[in-house]
């Protein structure tokens, strides 16, 4: 091999060592979201009479948001309550078994001296099982208006939107007045923010020593703060193209001191050498 050649080997070995340390250590880059971004929906139409919230209001799980036009559930549910409040057709059958049963406790005492007919006592028993048929029935179909007047309740519960998650709305997309149909169910979309999560791009040499569940340290590009975080995902994936695989850290913001969309840096601890693996404090 000639000099020449031997020069051009060393330079490229010392080009492609230099890219490898450069890479180990440069931070990761990345940028923060929303832990979880909801777009809240119905799936009643109708509608919007009343909404509860604004663009940037903080809800609670349960909170009611919205709510749509509710008349004919309301009159359903007065209508079955009324049916179900309805004592009539059970008490005239329960009066008609007890004289039922008392007129068959006087053909037994008869029956014993001799002075009933069988047919009679028959009548009377058969009269008797018929009455408590009609007891039967009655409760029956209290029971059922019963659960018609929760049916009802729950169909009028469906007209009010609530919040799935704690949250900041961050959209509103229905006003009152505006129909909500099958094809566009959405109301307001709601983003969690006590957490958020660093979504990274990690090189080959960056990704080796990561793990699921593992403290790192995050760097706010803006602010030159150093906040904890916690590896939650680490794809198993590799982009083909850049060659980097997506990290997922989350951080947690119940201070509310960071915001969503901020760039930020996956830093590694600094090691003796430039050459040496990447590494993360632990």
């Amino acid at each position: 091999m000639s000099r020449l050649h031997s020069w051009l080997l060393l330079f490229v070995v010392w080009a492609v060592i230099g890219d490898l340390a450069r890479a180990q250590e440069d931070p990761a880059p990345g940028f923060t979201e929303p832990y979880s971004t909801v777009s809240v929906a119905t799936t009643e139409t109708g509608l919007l009479m009343t909404l509860n919230v604004k663009e940037g209001d903080r809800v609670t799980t349960g909170q009611a948001l919205a709510v749509l036009d509710d008349d004919l559930q309301l009159s359903h549910l007065a209508i079955t309550q009324q049916q179900a409040e309805g004592q009539g057709k059970l008490n005239i059958a329960q009066a008609e078994h007890a004289l039922q049963k008392r007129r068959n406790e006087k053909l037994a005492q008869l029956a014993q001296a001799g002075q009933a007919h069988p047919e009679e006592i028959e009548r009377a028993k058969a009269e008797l099982r018929v009455a408590e048929g009609r007891v039967l029935a009655e409760e029956e179909e209290l029971k059922l208006l019963k659960a018609q007047v929760e049916r009802a309740r729950l169909m009028l519960k469906k007209r009010t939107v609530f919040a799935p998650l704690d949250g900041v709305v961050s959209e509103v997309i229905k006003r009152p007045g505006e129909f909500i149909s099958p094809t566009t169910p959405q109301v307001v979309v709601i983003v969690q923010l006590d957490r958020l999560k660093a979504t990274f791009l990690v090189q080959r040499t960056q990704r080796e020593g990561l793990k699921l569940n593992q403290p790192v340290q995050v760097r706010m590009i803006d602010t030159e703060e150093m906040i904890p975080g916690t590896i939650e995902h680490i794809s198993p994936i590799t982009d083909a193209e850049s060659g980097t695989t997506v990290v997922r850290v989350l951080i947690d913001n119940r201070d509310g001191r960071h915001r969503s969309g901020e760039k930020c840096q996956l830093e590694p601890s600094p090691g003796p050498v430039a050459s040496e693996r990447l590494r993360f404090p632990k």
